[in-house]
């Protein structure tokens, strides 16, 4: 799950403020596949009808959904306000964020107004909240981990290997959850000769499971925001927003707003 979050970070956050086409929900003529939080209310079998009307008559079904998970992502309400006015509704403070986000992009040549509304075509509050957050630097701590520093070489036997930083992250385990992992690096495997070309060497780490209650003492400016609790499970095949923390990123410690919406701050 983690590797998929990684491919939508890479190229789908610059794509959202080009019109939010290609990511996820992936909607453009495409089946949706946005796992997102639960909203914790499912759809009546008469909504899913009319639903499906909507979408084979007014929608022509230029968008396909998989109801599934848009009924994790979205209220009956919702449902019920896109298919009266074409629009799935979202708050203005969420609106004021995308058109701020694509008014100052210096590389999206595009009327702020006509993306807002198009993508609100598309996009319930949820997917594009969660879309959002992953762009912030909690969801980077999530999905990249936080540098803790550095093997020092002693012995200066391999100093072109020297300063290789060490890290902790959210990595997935057998089962498919995201987990708390440390990983530190250890040396090369190329049998002490340095004189092997470099690309062939592989590096070598030692990974370990982290305790969450041991995360503010490893990662600089990591703070739990309530009792000690796993972050990683923000990145489980359906997302868990219970655990909230802060991070320190050049003295700014406040909470991005997209993790305050989703954390219920």
């Amino acid at each position: 799950m983690k590797n998929i979050y990684l491919l939508w970070i890479a190229v789908s956050f610059f794509t959202l403020l080009v019109l939010l086409v290609s990511i996820g929900p992936i909607v453009d003529n495409k089946v949706e596949s946005f796992e997102g939080g639960s909203t914790g209310t499912r759809w009546s079998k008469d909504l899913i009808r009319r639903f499906n009307i909507y979408q084979s008559t007014v929608n022509n079904n230029a968008n396909q959904f998989n109801l599934d998970v848009l009924q994790n992502q979205a209220t009956p309400d919702e449902a019920e306000i896109l298919m009266a006015t074409g629009y799935w509704p979202w708050p203005d403070d969420l609106k004021y964020e995308y058109l701020s986000k694509v008014a100052s992009s210096p590389i999206v040549n595009i009327q702020p107004q006509y993306a807002l509304n198009y993508a609100m075509k598309l996009y319930n509050q949820r997917a594009v909240q969660e879309l959002m957050a992953w762009n912030t630097k909690e969801g980077e701590f999530l999905l990249y981990g936080a540098n803790i520093g550095y093997t020092d070489n002693e012995d200066n036997v391999l100093p072109l290997f020297n300063g290789v930083n060490n890290s902790i992250q959210c990595s997935t385990n057998k089962t498919g959850r995201s987990v708390l992992t440390k990983k530190v690096f250890n040396g090369i495997n190329n049998m002490g000769n340095q004189n092997i070309d470099q690309s062939m060497s592989r590096w070598m780490t030692k990974e370990t499971p982290v305790h969450p209650s041991d995360l503010p003492s490893e990662v600089t400016g990591f703070k739990f925001i309530k009792e000690p609790c796993d972050p990683c499970v923000a990145l489980n095949s359906t997302p868990d927003y219970s655990c909230p923390f802060s991070i320190n990123v050049d003295g700014d410690t406040s909470v991005s707003k997209p993790w305050q919406k989703l954390w219920n701050l």
